[in-house]
């Protein structure tokens, strides 16, 4: 069962180091816990996104393979409905997907490349990277 996260007050905030170690010169951020369950908030720029974001992300390339077949490049299939559901599931059971406050978008797309390549294989690495750098 996933936590409410309830925010302690910033009075309250501890100091820890930041999540960029390439920051040498920031030495500490002071960062709000959920008093439930003890994780930490994120709250850097690289915000986790819900899953709609990446169901967008889906339909981008489906349109993409539909404009090149279209051209005559028949070589890369749709993504099916089937393969759609599946992904849903698997990024509903992942905590990365379901709760922002520990997440970062970058952990996250990693993830969902995964899960394009293990439920569309045929997909190529450039129509993937073409539909993430639209968003």
């Amino acid at each position: 069962m996933a936590c409410i996260h309830k925010p302690v007050s910033p009075q309250d905030a501890v100091w820890l180091p930041p999540d960029d170690k390439s920051d040498s010169h920031i030495p500490a951020q002071r960062r709000v816990f959920c008093l439930g369950c003890g994780s930490v908030k994120y709250q850097g720029s690289d915000r986790a996104k819900k899953i709609g974001f990446f169901m967008n992300i889906i339909s981008k390339i489906n349109e993409q393979v539909a404009k090149e077949n279209r051209r005559g490049v028949k070589h890369v299939k749709s993504i099916t409905e089937v393969q759609k559901r599946l992904m849903i599931r698997e990024m509903e059971a992942n905590e990365i997907f379901m709760d922002p406050w520990v997440s970062t978008r970058k952990l996250q797309l990693a993830v969902f490349r995964r899960l394009l390549k293990r439920y569309c294989p045929n997909l190529t690495d450039t129509l993937i990277e073409a539909a993430l750098m639209k968003k």
